[in-house]
């Protein structure tokens, strides 16, 4: 019997909260590297929000995920065969098939990974995609500059915590918001921010004016629903919105109330 690796697929499309049934854990032969091909096995997987769009059969800025067909994602792992002369056994790798243990690919569809500079799981955090999307988002969409208040939703988050850290480094005045107590602790004792709460908590009106008592000239906006609609309340004239998700209408079997086209501002 040949050797087998596992991998999860999509099994049904998700019609509100995903539940177990939407997908499955297939075992398939091990893949073998043809000429100029690595194999890799994965060590780390990132769970992205924007995975959950991409299990709608609906058009978006990445092509929806088939169903019967694994699922992908960032992953970091190491290369066990080669058959290319540009990766070696033993290197480390970051590439877009993760959900699965183990795959084949030719090294330009991969990103070498060095152990030397940081774990190599931060490729997929503040060294990868989140970090990047942290950075960019903040710097070229929001333009910070000193003294400015800097609101981040999802605050705690792979994303929201690296652009706390980076507002902070430019002067900035940073509040963000979390969902426990544990994650507020987080943000003001670790991350430094200004000024944190627990959205579950009270009034999100009173809670932005104590966060934010010279209104918000930067909202990263992770979130949507009740919180943008708030943020949106306190924002300063000529205040910038870096739009990077909004996660709490990902689930949603409804349109949301307000503007129903209000994802396409991401999508487009």
């Amino acid at each position: 019997m040949s050797e087998q690796t596992r991998e999860i697929r999509l099994a049904a499309r998700p019609q509100g909260f995903p539940k177990d049934s939407d997908f499955e854990l297939a075992e398939t032969p091990m893949p073998s590297p043809a000429e100029g091909e690595v194999l890799v096995r994965n060590s780390y997987l990132s769970v992205d929000p924007y995975m959950r769009g991409r299990m709608n059969d609906v058009p978006s800025y990445i092509p929806p995920f088939q169903v019967g067909e694994p699922l992908e994602g960032g992953a970091v792992g190491q290369v066990i065969e080669s058959r290319a002369s540009e990766l070696s056994e033993g290197d480390w790798v970051n590439g877009m098939l993760g959900w699965r243990e183990h795959y084949v690919a030719k090294p330009a569809t991969l990103m070498q990974v060095d152990p030397s500079v940081a774990p190599v799981s931060t490729a997929l955090g503040v060294l990868g995609m989140p970090g990047l999307t942290a950075y960019l988002g903040l710097t070229d969409i929001g333009q910070p500059k000193e003294g400015e208040t800097v609101f981040v939703s999802a605050a705690s988050g792979a994303v929201g915590s690296v652009v706390g850290q980076l507002a902070k480094a430019r002067g900035c005045r940073v509040a963000g918001s979390a969902g426990s107590a544990e994650k507020i602790a987080y943000l003001r004792e670790e991350l430094g921010f200004d000024a944190a709460f627990d959205y579950h908590e009270g009034n999100l009106d009173a809670a932005l004016a104590e966060a934010c008592p010279d209104g918000i000239d930067i909202y990263f906006e992770n979130v949507g629903g009740d919180l943008l609609d708030a943020v949106l309340g306190r924002m300063n004239d000529f205040g910038r919105i870096p739009l990077c998700g909004l996660i709490s209408g990902y689930n949603a079997e409804e349109p949301e109330p307000g503007p129903s086209n209000f994802w396409q501002l991401i999508v487009k």
